[in-house]
């Protein structure tokens, strides 16, 4: 049983008397806080009485000391805090993420392609029609490479494979945006056949048949695509601009981001969906689960305290595809939303999707590294017209000098 000064989801509860102290305010505002989307008020399985997600109160307590001074922002920006860097590529809002001024949701809604959407992060334009993009040759070991990735994930593969294509060709240091863009065109469709010989007419047909599945899945492929290419400043995109403020070519960019992304709190979190669904009756372990304090993945995202706006279509998309595969998505979903106050994210959503495709296991992860690649790339474009490189600096909290005998 959980009560209020436990673990849930990963996150410590505290009570509104120890909320209210930590950020140094009366309890009416604390409520005019939750009011206003700011804080969530959750209430744990089996108590009456509800509470305050710890994360979320320190984090409001960091933007509010971020107005007293300089050291007070650093110390909080690497935390879901205050932004530490300027972009136009895209935004998050309570629709979710912003690209170039358009809303990600309406573009996958209106069936606008992956092809189309990773242009306008490139430019800041959108292409009336889906472009052809050229993919890279393969590697010319890409047999003997597929064979010994089999078993791993498809970020790992992938990483593999753009190793490979990096070694063939010398890096290119310097280039115009429009080689760069270019060479990332050829790159992310050569990415979509993975290490095999799949090829079709879109990214999301490539990728698609490389999965193994139907020509029909490609639509829904494409809408999940749509969906992350893009989430401002995250790990992995972070990842990319260190490496491209650092010079690196645009190759070794993205497989900074891809080695970032297949870390278990990044990329890992649909890994980690797909075991729990898999293991059946997961309503039921989900509550079990909670009791214990154990943490569940693919639920709560700390920047929509209101829900996951990514979410909502692709398991509407699941359900239109697979009723059958989406019903136990759904009760896992009503479960954790209806008894813990925790709405799906994207993870759950891509899990869902790639079930009722019928898609072999890793694959949600495949869609999320495959579609945020184009962000990838926009960020290395975004920070070489920036032209510095990233090195934040670290509070010195160790020993003192040892003084001299």
């Amino acid at each position: 049983m959980i009560n209020v000064d436990s673990t849930i989801h990963d996150l410590e509860v505290v009570t509104a008397a120890r909320a209210a102290k930590l950020l140094g305010v009366k309890r009416e505002t604390l409520y005019a806080y939750v009011s206003r989307g700011m804080l969530r008020r959750v209430q744990p399985v089996g108590k009456r009485v509800s509470g305050y997600v710890l994360a979320e109160v320190m984090r409001l307590r960091a933007r509010a000391n971020a107005r007293k001074g300089h050291a007070a922002v650093a110390s909080g920006a690497l935390r879901w805090g205050e932004p530490v860097l300027e972009t136009a590529i895209a935004g998050i809002g309570a629709r979710g993420p912003l690209y170039r001024g358009r809303w990600a949701v309406d573009l996958a809604n209106e069936g606008v392609s992956f092809e189309r959407v990773a242009e306008l992060l490139w430019t800041g334009e959108l292409p009336s029609a889906t472009p052809r993009w050229t993919p890279s040759p393969p590697p010319s070991k890409a047999k003997a490479l597929a064979a010994l990735t089999a078993r791993a994930s498809i970020p790992v593969r992938l990483q593999v494979l753009v190793a490979a294509l990096a070694a063939e060709h010398s890096p290119i240091f310097g280039a115009s945006e429009l080689l760069e863009r270019d060479r990332a065109r050829a790159l992310v469709a050569r990415m979509a056949s993975l290490l095999g010989d799949a090829h079709g007419p879109s990214v999301a047909a490539t990728f698609a048949r490389a999965l193994g599945l139907r020509e029909t899945a490609a639509s829904a492929v494409d809408v999940a695509l749509v969906l992350v290419a893009d989430h401002e400043l995250n790990a992995s995109s972070f990842a990319a601009r260190v490496a491209a403020g650092a010079g690196c070519d645009l190759h070794a960019c993205v497989n900074a981001a891809l080695a970032t992304a297949s870390g278990s709190n990044h990329g890992g979190e649909c890994d980690r969906v797909e075991a729990l669904m898999l293991q059946g009756r997961a309503a039921r372990l989900v509550r079990e689960r909670a009791a214990r304090g154990e943490r569940i993945s693919g639920f709560g995202h700390t920047l929509y305290p209101k829900g996951d706006p990514r979410a909502p279509p692709l398991l509407a998309l699941a359900r239109s595809i697979s009723k059958r595969s989406a019903a136990a998505f759904d009760e896992v979903a009503d479960t954790m939303q209806g008894e813990l106050g925790f709405a799906p994210t994207i993870d759950f959503g891509l899990v869902a999707l790639t079930a009722a495709l019928g898609a072999p296991p890793g694959s949600a992860v495949g869609l999320f590294v495959l579609g945020r690649s184009a962000g990838w790339v926009a960020h290395v474009q975004e920070q070489r017209r920036a032209d510095f490189l990233l090195r934040p600096r670290a509070r010195y909290i160790g020993p003192s000098p040892i003084a001299d005998p």
